[in-house]
């Protein structure tokens, strides 16, 4: 996988190789395609399998990680990921339909409006975050959706410029 593949298509995961297409089969067939196929001692075989010897899921927990940064006086805000309502599959699925993409044409920071009246921040102004390293860089939208304190950069398939 390369940036330069990536720029120029969506791919959706896994790609085991390199050159290889950009789509892949539906992981879980049990069609001997994307897998081996699984075929029970009974004679039966599942529709859906994973590649795992008895077909099932493994599920590993994880343990809790506290968040290596928290609001407070100095950065009272919570910098949150989020997915538009009509990009909401990572861009691979509708990333090209030119009817969704012209509902958000670029990214931008959503940011909850009491917020940006008490910044003084306007709708298209860039807006940075004060976290610093890596804070991104956007024009400022301020739905009701978004809570106080909380700010979302919301990627519509370009970026938003980062601080360094």
């Amino acid at each position: 996988m390369t940036y330069e593949r990536l720029r120029a298509t969506p791919v959706q995961w896994p790609a085991p190789a390199a050159d290889g297409p950009d789509r892949n089969p539906v992981r879980y067939v049990n069609d001997g395609v994307s897998q081996t196929l699984l075929e029970r001692e009974d004679g039966t075989r599942p529709r859906l399998a994973f590649p795992t010897a008895s077909g099932r899921a493994r599920f590993f927990a994880r343990p809790h990680l506290p968040a290596a940064e928290l609001p407070d006086d100095a950065y009272p805000f919570l910098l949150n990921t989020g997915r538009l309502q009509h990009q909401w599959h990572t861009l691979t699925r509708t990333g090209k339909v030119a009817k969704l993409a012209k509902l958000n044409p670029g990214p931008f920071v959503e940011i909850h409006p009491e917020d940006a009246a008490a910044l003084g921040i306007a709708e298209g102004t860039a807006w940075r975050s004060p976290r610093g390293a890596g804070a991104p860089s956007c024009p400022p939208w301020s739905p009701t959706g978004s809570g106080p304190a909380t700010a979302s950069p919301r990627s519509t398939g370009t970026t938003c410029s980062a601080s360094t």
